[in-house]
């Protein structure tokens, strides 16, 4: 009857040991597998700051190269008008040296 106590003891025993194990790899398996969400997390941030980042640089430029080519616009219809200020002048120029 001792002889089975102790064999049931030792049973419990061994299958504390094995749940404590099984256990601690379960916890070391969920600290990996949260590691590596958080590394995939910080690497995804990171990414997400570079390509703010380059955006920010392009969109910029995008304007820039916007207010050029609207400033350009405005130059060629100003120089437009004033070659057809000019033209019209020089017609009521001719048309007055005619008249006299």
């Amino acid at each position: 009857m001792e002889n089975c106590r102790n064999i049931a003891y030792n049973l419990k025993y061994e299958y504390y040991k094995c749940d404590r194990y099984f256990s601690q790899e379960s916890d070391d398996e969920d600290r990996k597998t949260r590691e590596k969400q958080e590394r995939i997390e910080a690497s995804i941030r990171k990414r997400e700051e570079e390509v703010k980042k380059d955006l920010s640089s392009s969109l910029r430029e995008r304007e820039k190269e916007r207010e050029q080519h609207k400033r350009d616009e405005a130059v060629q219809l100003f120089n437009a008008l004033l070659v057809d200020l000019v033209g019209v002048c020089v017609l009521d120029v001719i048309v007055h040296h005619i008249e006299n």
